[in-house]
């Protein structure tokens, strides 16, 4: 699924129509370029709340994507290993047909991994079919309980 997938079209057209060229526009006025696309989304959509490997994550890369184009970079994707950063330049890492970088798969066997998917709270198949979860999905959110099964029934675990 696309990101953009999620929003209405009519909503989506007026955003590529104005807001990807004028993002684009306003950085060629200073000497910049940019690619903006969509993108499938990963782990950013499992209907959780990110975990504490996912926000230290995103603190780290930030930071060094940040330290990386103020000293002068770009052109890379900017990645961590065994705690010290890589910037890996595009080329290496972008799919030449689809033109998406390639999937990177998460090494489900190092214990952050495993931390993380203990503190995790996740949709499961079990849960579409209790009957108690399903009422409180109902009253909470408001929905039926076929319509939340429709909509989330690909990400239940």
């Amino acid at each position: 699924m696309r990101l953009l997938e999620w929003l209405p079209t009519e909503f989506m057209s007026k955003i590529e129509a104005s807001g990807f060229s004028q993002v684009s526009s306003n950085l060629k006025k200073i000497g910049k370029s940019i690619v903006i696309g969509s993108r499938y989304i990963g782990s950013e959509l499992r209907a959780a709340a990110p975990n504490a490997t996912d926000i230290e994550l995103s603190r780290d890369l930030g930071y060094c994507a940040v330290r990386y184009l103020l000293d002068g970079g770009s052109g890379s994707m900017i990645t961590l290993k065994g705690g010290h950063v890589h910037a890996i330049p595009l080329e290496e890492v972008m799919d030449v047909k689809t033109g998406f970088i390639q999937i990177r798969t998460v090494d489900k066997s190092t214990s952050s991994f495993e931390v993380s998917q203990k503190y995790q709270i996740r949709l499961t198949k079990s849960d579409l079919k209790n009957p108690s979860f399903l009422f409180t999905v109902q009253e909470q959110l408001g929905i039926k309980a076929e319509d939340f099964i429709t909509r989330f029934q690909y990400v239940a675990l």
